[in-house]
């Protein structure tokens, strides 16, 4: 426990430290490609990387308030007690990419479950199905309708993928961890992709791959 609570105090630090320093860094960066004739990659490369970690956290916070309003509304309608209190729950639990919505789901059914008197004569176990299957028709919107408009293709990772980086961000960091996971993840896949491709002559980026295709269609 001492051990997660340090690193977690550490990413905290680092973060705050790369928030506040970040530009001089990048600026270090990029004059130091530059002698080495790297300058326009390296260029592109801090732009990729800003616009990862700047969409996904306005994207993170969108979504947060989306589900939050969404799952006040949906339990308010179906008469579920504290319909709001679920609600922030929900939004706060949203921050944690894929595991806040089991996460969710479980707090609002063992909720639902206890709830002394289900609406309209219904049985708990009927009323208990009920709201998990609206909750999770909600997910389901949030995942494949909105998540896709609100991030684009900035974190294109397979949510297994973000599943796996979750857990393991939850093991070694705690919650700092399972909410990072995903822009590391997308940053690692930058840079791990721009190293490969360089390394087998290719174009490193997608842009300038489409320029390459469309010049040899011309010819």
């Amino acid at each position: 426990a001492i051990a997660t609570v340090t690193r977690g105090i550490v990413l905290v630090v680092l973060s705050i430290y790369l928030l506040l320093d970040g530009p001089r860094l990048f600026a270090f960066f990029e004059r130091t490609a530059q002698q080495t004739g790297y300058g326009d990659d390296a260029a592109i490369l801090i732009d990729d990387f800003q616009s990862i970690w700047h969409t996904y956290f306005r994207g993170q916070v969108l979504l947060a308030l989306i589900m939050s309003i969404m799952v006040s509304l949906a339990l308010f309608a179906l008469r579920v007690d504290n319909p709001v209190a679920i609600g922030i729950v929900a939004g706060v639990l949203e921050l944690v990419p894929v595991l806040g919505q089991y996460i969710t789901m479980a707090i609002t059914i063992a909720l639902v479950a206890f709830q002394p008197e289900p609406p309209l004569g219904m049985q708990t176990w009927l009323f208990v199905l009920l709201v998990a299957g609206v909750l999770f028709g909600i997910q389901q919107i949030q995942s494949n309708v909105i998540l896709p408009r609100v991030h684009g293709r900035t974190l294109a990772l397979h949510p297994v993928l973000i599943l796996l980086g979750v857990l393991m961000g939850a093991s070694l960091v705690g919650v700092l961890g399972a909410i990072l996971a995903p822009p590391i993840l997308a940053t690692v896949k930058l840079v791990g992709t721009y190293v490969w491709r360089k390394m087998l002559d290719l174009p490193p980026f997608a842009a300038q791959e489409a320029v390459v295709t469309e010049r040899e269609n011309a010819i």
